[in-house]
């Protein structure tokens, strides 16, 4: 094998710093995970065991290293140049905000389009005429709480509410009273929003 575990080991103590250097040290380390794996769809069997041995990640558990010598490999992946990589990180600014990045990126593949659709969408075209989205836990909320079930429904009827969900201790409502509306695709809104700004 033309790749070293020493090659690998010297990565790992760059990436433990955390800052742009750790960043293009995942970088490389995908660039030759995926040079080690050539064509193949996985690395050769006990790879991933001996580079994890070798660089002393005790810490962690064989599946959660495995899954982020993954990570560095789509990384690298998207991001096939050393510029592309320093572009990544000045945009998203961490190795954890460019990992959620390709998450959603791969959730949105999976389920709906292709990458070149994706890097093609225009997103202002694409969500004209869709609400706007409100992050949850962002509107003002009052807690009441009542003595009993007969103050509650006298509270709701006084205040002429609507009762959108109704649990055994909480009842929800929206004041004033609006129309009920479907929050379907919420998430993927605001990721394309996020990506079209």
């Amino acid at each position: 094998m033309s790749v070293t575990i020493k090659q690998y080991e010297q990565l790992e103590a760059r990436i433990r710093k955390g800052d742009l250097s750790a960043l293009l040290a995942r970088w490389r380390f995908g660039r030759k995970l995926l040079e080690e794996r050539g064509e193949k769809e996985r690395l050769p069997k006990g790879r991933v065991e001996a580079i994890m041995r070798s660089t002393g990640n005790t810490g962690v558990t064989y599946e959660a290293y495995k899954m982020e010598l993954s990570r560095r490999m789509r990384f690298a992946e998207r991001y096939p140049t050393k510029a592309q990589a320093v572009a990544a990180f000045d945009e998203f600014g961490s190795w954890r905000a460019i990992v959620e990045r390709d998450m959603q990126l791969r959730a949105i593949e999976i389920v709906s389009r292709t990458r070149d659709e994706m890097e093609r969408i225009d997103a202002e075209t694409e969500w004209a005429g869709m609400p706007e989205h409100v992050a949850a836990g962002t509107m003002p909320r009052v807690i009441v709480s009542f003595a009993n079930e007969a103050d509650r429904e006298k509270f709701c009827k006084m205040i002429g509410a609507t009762i959108r969900k109704k649990a055994r201790t909480a009842w929800s409502i929206f004041w004033p009273d609006r129309p009920r509306r479907t929050e379907v695709g919420v998430t993927l809104l605001s990721f394309v929003n996020r990506e079209a700004a």
